[in-house]
């Protein structure tokens, strides 16, 4: 009999691989690709968004194009692939299905979680934004 320790790091190692098999082998099939890229493209467009509305709502006079924001005349950011949290999320979301427990459970921690994760990323994004205003030397 493993420990929960062992079965939770087997679990683990699982979700890594996994996430390796769909970075590595499955990312070259087309139609895979083209899902794997748009999810991440729709977190890429709803952070942007969010991030937007949010500094506009601070009273901040934002210029906006397609993943490039900048306040006035500050040198901006521009919101890539990896600010996604893509991999951030999909870890977290692997790491509560491994640990042990009642499975409704984490069908309500996950989506908390990933809303969470993602209310961070955007704040991040925003106050990037800000900085690069109040920063631009």
């Amino acid at each position: 009999m493993l420990s929960p320790s062992t079965r939770f790091l087997m679990r683990a190692f699982s979700v890594y691989m996994f996430w390796e098999l769909c970075n590595s082998v499955l990312i070259k099939h087309p139609a895979f690709k083209s899902f794997w890229w748009g999810m991440r493209d729709l977190l890429i467009v709803n952070i942007v968004d969010v991030s937007d509305f949010t500094i506009r709502l601070l009273g901040y006079d934002l210029m906006r194009e397609g993943v490039f924001l900048r306040v006035s005349d500050s040198p901006g950011i521009i919101v890539g692939p990896a600010c996604a949290g893509f991999g951030l999320i999909f870890a977290f979301t692997g790491l509560i299905l491994a640990y042990e427990g009642a499975f409704k459970k984490k069908i309500l921690f996950i989506p908390a979680g990933i809303l969470g994760i993602h209310a961070i990323n955007i704040s991040r994004i925003v106050i990037l934004t800000i900085m690069s205003y109040y920063n631009n030397t």
